[in-house]
């Protein structure tokens, strides 16, 4: 019967020490997330832009694509759609500076009249 009892509390301790191993890597991926919000909001502002809204979805099952909306004072309210290759991490820093040479170089084209 202890026998029992001893293998119960090392299953119990298995699962729980695996629950945390789980849990630190959402935070870690929360964190990462927040990073990279905070950094392309620092990086839009350096410009004269503000960062709106940033969201990321997926075309297809794998394709990272960045929606993206800046309030440009000379341009108003701009979206933007930055598609990336299936594998790109969508939070890396170097997904970062293709990010932000995207959306300034579409801010601060000129206006075409038409």
């Amino acid at each position: 019967m202890a026998a029992n009892d001893d293998t119960n509390s090392l299953l119990i301790a298995a699962g729980l020490l695996g629950l945390g191993v789980l849990g630190a890597s959402v935070v870690t991926a929360k964190e990462q997330r927040d990073r990279f919000h905070r950094q392309l909001k620092l990086r839009l502002r350096e410009q004269g832009l503000e960062l709106v809204s940033a969201e990321l979805g997926r075309l297809g099952a794998k394709t990272p694509v960045w929606f993206v909306t800046i309030d440009n004072p000379a341009k108003g309210l701009q979206n933007f759609r930055a598609d990336f290759d299936p594998d790109t991490k969508p939070y890396a820093d170097k997904t970062l500076e293709d990010l932000v040479q995207r959306l300034l170089s579409g801010a601060t084209r000129p206006l075409s009249i038409a």
